[in-house]
Formats: structure tokens, C-alpha cells, sequence
């Protein structure tokens, strides 16, 4: 009893104890055979038919069969009781925590001992996500990843491990955790910091003590069930991303129980729809769910339908209510085990336009959700117009503190140059260092780290002289502070700058495949060079198997350094790279190829993957916007080509106006219709009046229904008449006249619905009895389906909604035309149809 009540007397918590007991059995059904009570324990009914899981997980983690063990650890879903913050409960909380790190490693042993290498590397990822202060556990997946040919993996388990244990402890790796890293090199390395250690890869925070204060006190009130967001602003390297990681690692000292995941927005993942909620679902393992959210979660994480093979693929998203489906699935795959969560986005200005509007949605699914979201924005950027909109929402429903974050002052910059420096600055380099730098954190480092360089390299103290006017804004970086980035890569050797300009060309978060692929250039020199990057802490591990730069003024300063015909075929390089790696699902990277295409001067193959991109955001992630900027990227390019094909620009701008279409920009979408009408062959007249149908579809939605009679009418004047010796109803047509014919089924269709809106029902009757012929022997199943609906709605009301068998046998009709139609959103509305006229 003293455990539960430890500041009350022995003879007290027996009391309390006893109150407890007392409560419980009003509160249990039939407690004297759930409950086991004697005068010292209490305990459950050990023949309940009941399952505990600390039990189950104890019993199996007892077991020495491979299989038990898997199971125990699936057991373990983390910390015992964590909302529970009393003393009794650490040590228990604390003894399952190692057994299941002890399970783990006899699971790695076993998987080695059986020569299964992939799931020993399995289990030891999971042992280092278990416990990420365990040194040892590093040292295990770089063995085995070794151990599996896959040196560039191995180095990069070094490298986040000797992170973290600078960045949590402020040490170095081990002696062992060192020789295995030198293991994994084939050559000595004699770049190494002049001081012959590698630098740290964060100094201490000065100067922040007020932001810090402020962000705890932000926290403290998201935990208290109270969900918000919080917006820290500022200028390019002037300490935005610093608090945040200050902010996730205060949390995880003084609340163990939140789990913190990070994401980034890139300025070449803007296209690419929810890429930060993918790299935070990725971070840790999902939750228990069902299958109807894990279909919609696939959409993100397509590796799920490996992982579940029984799981549904999901349709394409096309309505609201879909749309509506995804962002609780994401909510419910990211809040579903209601831990604490602290979730940071760092560079919004980037971040795409439907992350932002699921933000918003996430804020309110759970009110009482204990979790803070903290965004960093860089303010001078052209921001997306939904962040202002998810900003301004959340500024009316107080969801959202909002923080400037400002330079140093002269006493912090100083103070911060000597960390970097390793010893106080003098103060004749102070004054000209706080003037060059303006307090921004960044500048201050690189000026101090390259005047170290040129001291180390000419023996010569450094004088400060190069610490001139650095502005902070977005705009391309002033010259003196360019020269700054541009000696500090001057440092890299050759290869390893070579390799830095490939990773900026990428120009987003890059892995060691994509790298190696567009290297040209023997893996074991891509270790090799990336390596010394890492080193020199031009760029860091970022995520469970990438890197990125340090900072993204170092990644533009290594772009802008190109020359344009080495721009041109690094890009080629990494369209090549990615093409070959995403060959079996390219739809994912289509935008990003085009891009690497158009930036290497190929038109050609950028058209292409631009139109693929279009086609994949449109009927994936209904991010049509995105469609728009996709298609009028490869018109742009079409125009600017010496031999234009007018049948292609005529038919991306078709696809253009189809997307315009269903975004209701009809005006645009018209536009984009009369251009590809100008550039058709007059040849052609199915496809010129099928662009009359769809000119006139745009006037009858905004109800402009003369104006939309009179373009069907023209479409129908240029179709002209039937082929020669092939009348409606005639068997045996060929493909060029079934063409003809269902063309002109589609414009019979739509003068139809003119019909019916304006009221002419009697008309719209007389039209469809006129065309079921050539609906019978020329329709495809989707024409059949808006046939046979229409035509039972017409009939319908001729009827006065007293339908007749053959209005039912009409809906029938269209039934059976859905079991060929493409179109599986109809299925609702015919079937609704026919059950609501079955009710009369």
C-alpha cells in the first residue's frame, strides 16, 4: 500500500487501500471472481477468462523460440501506463523497458544465427527506435549491415548515432563505436577537423532564454489537453529550426512519455502532396487500425499494401467526402494511441497546399488531443496561399501562437563565436563580426569556422576581415557572405565537392541511392566522398535512411557555384537516377523527373513527365492544382520548342481545360478548350466536336444553357453527317465510324440536359426515343449508363412519379451497364435511383 500512497503513514494507505477495494467492488460486476485478496497482495483472478498484456508479454518474452519472441515484442506498444506520472509505476515501467530491449537482442541473435540477415537488421532498427541512447545497439546494425554489403547503410547508422550522442550527451562515439566506423572505410581519411576531432554539431543555445521560456509554457498548455500550433518566424539561418530542436529535446527530458517527430518542407517538394505527413507517419510505427483507415493511409504510404496484401487499394479521390475519409484516417494514424504529441514542420513557407489544409482539420479532431504542432516559416519567401488561409483560421479559433524569432544581440554573438572558436573572442574581432553578421546564428558560425580553415591552412591568425554586411534575407546572399559558404566548400577535397553539387542539384532531402546512381562513380568512393560531407557538416542524416544539407544557404551556394552546362548534366544525371530506382512506380516521382528534365534543356521527356505527374495528382492525392501547374509547365515547354507538334499541345491543353473543368475555373477552362481547337487538324472532326461538347459543359455549368445549345449545335455542324452506307443501327461498323457515332451520342446527351433544365421535357423525351438506336448498337458502357438514367428520369416524370414497369426496367438497364463502366462512381446514384423508385 506505501508504494501507491508513498507521503501517508503505513497504517493511512492501508486505509486508502482498503476505500480502493471498497470502490472497485461497486464498480466491477461480480468482483469476488475478478479480484484474488488476502492480507498481502491483490491480484486477478489468475483463471480469468481474460488477457493482460503485461502478462502475455512477460510469458513470452520467457519463451526461447524465435516466433514467441516476435510475438512479445509486437506486445510491447510502449511505455507501461504512460499517462501515469507516480513513483510506484518507474520501477515496473522501467524492468519491462529492458526486458524488451533484451528480447530484442536475443531476436537479433537468433535471426543471425540462422542466416537471416534482413530480419537481425530489422530488429536491431528496432532495438536502436526502442532505446536511441543504447550506443551498443548502433554498433550491432552497422555490423550487420556490413555484414550484408550495404556499407553506405552502415555509415549511415554511424552517423545518426554519433549525432545524437553529441547532440543528447555532448560525447563522442566510443572507441568501439570509432574502429567500426574505420572498418567501414576502405582508405584513410585525412580531412579530418583541424583540431583532429570532428566538430560538434551543435553549440550551446545562447541568447534564447525568453523563446525558450515562451515555448515551455506553450507546451505545457497543448499537454493539458489542449491542442494548438506554434509558428516561430525569422530570416534564413537566424535560429528557427535550432528552438524547435531545443523545444523536442526539452520535451523528451521532462516528458518521456511524448513522442516527437520531425518533417521538413523543401522548396522542390512543393508539388508533392502530404510529403511531410508521409515522413511522420514513416517515423514510428502505426498504431492498431482498421483496414478502412489503413486503405486510405496507403495512399501516402504505399508500402502498406506490401506489408497487408488482403488491403484494398484505394480508389482515386474525387469527391469531398473522400477527401474528408484521408484526413481522419491521417489524423487517427497519427493521434490513435492518445500519447503526447509534440509534431514539428520546419520550413512552412515550402510545405504543399494539402498538408496545410489537413492541418487545420488535425487541430480540431480531438479538442482534447494533448499535442502541439510547431511550424518554422522564413519570412521574405512567397508563401503558398494556403498557409495564410490555415494561419488566419487558426488565429480565429486561437489555436495559434505566433513568435519572432530575432538576431542575436552583440553580447550573445560574441558569446556563441567563441563556442565555435573554442576559446573567448577577442574583442577587435567581436565589433567587426557582430556588424558583418548582423546576430544572425549562421553567419556567425560560418565566418568563425572559415577563418579557423584559413588559419589552420596559412598559419596566419584570423583577422575578421571578411566579416563585412551580411544580409539575412531571402534575396540571393550578399557577396561577402557567399564568399563565406563558398570557402567553406573551397575546404571539401574535389570528389567530395563534386558529390555536393549533385546533392544540391537534387535539390531536396537525397538517400545514397539516388546519390550513387547519378554519381557515375564506384560505390565505394560515394561512401568515401559522402562521408567527408558528413564530417565537415556540409550535410547531416536526415530521417531513417536520407541526408540533407546543414542548412539550405549551403546547398544554393553549392548550386549557384555550376556552371549552366554542368547544371544541365547533373540534372540529367538525377532525371536518369530516378527513373531507373522508381521504375515500377514512377507516377510518385513523375514532377520531380520533369522537373530534372526541363532543368537539363530535354523538352521532350519533360513534356512527358510533367503530363504523368498531372495525370497521378489529379486522380491520386485530388490535388488538382497541382494537375494545373504540371500541365501548364509542359505547355510552356511545348511553346518554347522549335518543332512544336500542334496535336500534342492541342491535347495537353484539353487535358488542362478538363482539370480547369472540374476546379470550376470555367472561364480558363474554355480558354484552354479554344486553344486546342486552334491547334486540332480540321481533319479531325470527332475529336473537334467532342472539344465543342466539352466548350459547351463549361457554359451550362454556370446555367448559361442558350449559350450551351448553341456550342453543342456547332459541335454537331462540324461532326456533319453519319459515314457514308452506316445509319443508325446498322451492325458491322468500324472503328472510325463507332467513333463518329458515339460522339455524337455525347452531344445528343448534353442537348438533352439543356432540355431538362429549362424545363423541356416533352423535347428531351423526343431526343432520347430519336438516338436509342445508336445508343443500342454504337454506346460505350458509360454513355449507356447517363442514357438509361436519363431516360428513366424523363420517363419518370412524364409518369408523375407513378413509375410504370418500364421506367424500372430503364434503371435495370443502366444496372447492367455499370458492370463495364469505368466510372465506378456512378454505382451509388443508379442504385439510390432505382431503390428510391422501388419505394413508390
Amino acid at each position: 500500500a506505501y508504494l501507491f500512497w508513498p507521503d501517508s503513514s503505513e497504517g493511512q494507505a492501508r486505509t486508502n487501500l482498503r476505500h480502493l477495494l471498497h470502490d472497485l467492488q461497486h464498480a466491477l460486476p461480480d468482483d469476488e471472481t475478478l479480484l484474488t485478496t488476502d492480507s498481502q497482495t491483490v491480484q486477478w483472478q489468475p483463471t480469468l477468462p481474460v488477457t493482460l498484456d503485461v502478462a502475455e508479454f512477460e510469458r513470452a518474452a520467457a519463451a526461447t523460440a524465435r516466433a514467441e519472441l516476435e510475438g512479445a515484442v509486437a506486445l510491447y506498444r510502449g511505455a507501461l501506463l504512460p499517462g501515469c506520472y507516480d513513483d510506484w509505476i518507474r520501477p515496473e515501467r522501467e524492468r519491462l523497458h529492458r526486458l524488451c530491449a533484451s528480447t530484442l537482442e536475443r531476436l537479433i541473435a537468433l535471426a543471425e544465427a540462422e542466416h537471416d540477415l534482413a530480419g537481425a537488421i530489422a530488429g536491431a532498427e528496432h532495438l536502436v527506435r526502442h532505446d536511441p541512447m543504447h550506443e551498443a545497439a548502433y554498433r550491432t546494425l552497422m555490423r550487420l549491415h556490413g555484414l550484408n554489403g550495404d556499407r553506405a547503410a552502415a555509415l549511415h547508422v554511424y552517423h545518426r548515432c554519433a549525432s545524437m550522442l553529441r547532440r543528447e550527451l555532448g560525447v563522442p562515439p566510443d572507441a568501439a563505436t570509432l574502429a567500426l566506423h574505420q572498418d567501414l572505410l576502405t582508405a584513410d581519411v585525412d580531412d579530418a577537423d583541424p583540431a583532429g576531432r570532428p566538430a560538434p554539431d551543435r553549440y550551446p543555445l545562447v541568447g534564447r532564454a525568453a523563446d525558450c521560456a515562451l515555448l515551455h509554457a506553450i507546451w505545457r498548455s497543448a499537454r493539458a489537453s489542449n491542442p494548438q500550433m506554434v509558428v516561430l518566424t525569422g530570416d534564413a539561418g537566424i535560429g528557427k529550426s535550432r528552438l524547435a530542436e531545443e523545444l523536442a529535446a526539452w520535451v523528451s527530458r521532462h516528458d518521456p512519455a511524448t513522442l516527437t517527430v520531425t518533417a521538413r518542407g523543401y522548396a522542390a517538394e512543393g508539388d508533392l502532396p502530404y510529403a511531410p505527413v508521409a515522413s511522420w507517419l514513416r517515423a514510428r510505427p502505426l498504431p492498431a487500425l482498421d483496414n478502412v483507415w489503413l486503405t486510405e493511409i496507403a495512399r501516402l504510404l504505399p508500402e502498406l499494401l506490401t506489408a497487408h496484401p488482403a488491403l484494398p487499394s484505394p480508389e482515386p479521390l474525387q469527391q469531398a467526402w473522400q477527401r474528408h475519409r484521408l484526413f481522419e484516417a491521417l489524423a487517427r494514424a497519427l493521434l490513435g494511441d492518445r500519447r503526447p504529441r509534440l509534431l514539428i514542420l520546419d520550413d512552412l513557407q515550402w510545405c504543399d497546399r494539402d498538408t496545410l489544409a489537413w492541418l487545420h482539420y488535425l487541430l480540431r479532431f480531438d479538442p482534447a488531443a494533448p499535442l502541439l504542432l510547431a511550424g518554422t516559416l522564413r519570412t521574405g519567401e512567397s508563401a503558398p496561399p494556403g498557409l495564410a488561409t490555415l494561419l488566419d483560421g487558426l488565429r480565429r479559433d486561437s489555436l495559434v501562437a505566433e513568435l519572432e524569432v530575432g538576431p542575436l544581440d552583440a553580447t550573445a554573438t560574441t558569446a556563441l563565436a567563441g563556442h565555435v572558436a573554442g576559446h573567448p573572442l577577442d574583442a577587435e574581432l567581436a565589433e567587426p563580426l557582430f556588424r558583418g553578421s548582423e546576430g544572425n546564428p549562421l553567419f556567425v558560425v560560418e565566418m568563425i569556422q572559415a577563418g579557423l580553415a584559413q588559419q589552420s591552412r596559412t598559419g596566419e591568425r584570423w583577422s575578421g576581415e571578411h566579416a563585412g554586411t551580411a544580409g539575412t534575407s531571402a534575396q540571393p546572399l550578399p557577396a561577402r557572405v557567399r564568399q563565406v559558404l563558398e570557402r567553406r566548400l573551397a575546404q571539401l577535397s574535389p570528389a567530395a565537392l563534386e558529390l555536393a553539387e549533385l546533392a544540391a542539384t537534387i535539390g531536396r532531402r537525397f538517400d545514397f541511392a539516388c546519390l550513387h546512381a547519378a554519381a557515375d562513380a564506384p560505390e565505394a568512393d560515394v561512401v568515401r566522398q559522402l562521408d567527408e560531407l558528413w564530417r565537415r557538416r556540409i550535410v547531416r542524416e536526415h530521417g531513417a535512411d536520407g541526408y540533407d544539407f546543414s542548412h539550405d544557404k549551403l546547398r544554393e551556394t553549392a548550386y549557384q557555384g555550376l556552371s549552366a552546362a554542368r547544371r544541365r548534366l547533373l540534372h540529367r544525371r538525377v532525371a536518369g537516377a530516378l527513373e531507373s530506382l522508381h521504375a515500377g512506380a514512377l507516377d510518385g516521382v513523375s514532377g520531380q523527373i520533369g522537373r530534372h528534365y526541363e532543368q537539363a534543356g530535354l523538352a521532350a521527356p519533360a513534356i512527358t513527365y510533367y503530363c504523368r505527374a498531372a495525370q497521378a495528382s489529379q486522380q491520386v492525392y485530388d490535388a488538382r492544382e497541382d494537375a494545373i501547374t504540371f500541365y501548364r509547365r509542359a505547355l510552356a515547354l511545348l511553346g518554347e520548342a522549335p518543332h512544336n507538334d500542334p496535336a500534342t499541345a492541342a491535347h495537353v491543353w484539353e487535358l488542362l481545360g478538363d482539370v480547369l473543368h472540374l476546379t470550376a475555373q470555367y472561364e480558363p477552362a474554355r480558354e484552354a478548350f479554344q486553344h486546342a481547337l486552334s491547334l486540332l487538324d480540321t481533319a479531325d472532326k470527332v475529336t473537334q466536336a467532342d472539344l465543342y461538347r466539352k466548350l459547351g459543359n463549361t457554359w451550362r455549368e454556370e446555367r448559361s444553357y442558350a449559350m450551351a445549345r448553341q456550342v453543342y449545335d456547332a459541335g454537331l455542324q462540324w461532326l456533319g453527317e453519319p459515314p457514308a452506307g452506316h445509319a443508325a443501327g446498322q451492325d458491322h461498323a468500324d472503328t472510325s465510324e463507332r467513333r463518329w457515332w458515339q460522339r455524337w451520342i455525347d452531344l445528343q446527351l448534353e442537348i438533352v440536359q439543356t432540355h431538362y433544365w429549362i424545363g423541356e421535357s416533352r423535347q428531351a423525351l423526343a431526343a432520347m426515343n430519336a438516338m436509342r438506336a445508336a445508343v443500342d448498337h454504337y454506346a460505350g458502357a458509360v454513355q449507356r449508363v447517363h442514357f438509361f438514367m436519363q431516360y428513366a428520369t424523363l420517363q419518370w416524370q412524364q409518369e408523375r412519379f407513378a413509375p410504370t414497369p418500364q421506367t424500372e426496367a430503364y434503371l435495370r438497364e443502366a444496372q447492367r451497364a455499370l458492370v463495364d463502366s469505368p466510372e465506378a462512381q456512378q454505382t451509388p446514384s443508379v442504385i439510390f435511383r432505382l431503390g428510391f423508385l422501388l419505394l413508390w
